[in-house]
């Protein structure tokens, strides 16, 4: 899960610097989290935070949703493969 969560904003910050490259592919990592309305940290109970993460995670993991579908997609794009060392 941890490892899910980095790669969403690794993924963020990928279209922040190639906005125009990720664009270009329909790649828009933004606007589908920000779709989801997602609750600050500091508004959900410390009791409640990993079980409520989860079940985030659990719905933007589905292999259905767009949010996974622009993590998978971003793996094409040149600059990103160079970054993470697989060119």
């Amino acid at each position: 899960m941890v490892a899910y969560w980095e790669q969403v904003l690794n993924g963020l910050v990928y279209e922040l610097f190639f906005t125009e490259q990720l664009h270009a592919q329909k790649l828009t990592l933004f606007d589908y989290v920000a779709g989801e309305k997602l609750p600050a940290l500091a508004d959900i109970p410390k009791t409640q935070r990993l079980d409520r993460l989860r079940e985030i995670f659990e719905r933007l993991h589905a292999s259905n949703h767009p949010v996974r579908g622009c993590l998978f997609s971003l793996k094409s794009l040149e600059p990103v493969r160079i970054i993470e060392g697989e060119e």
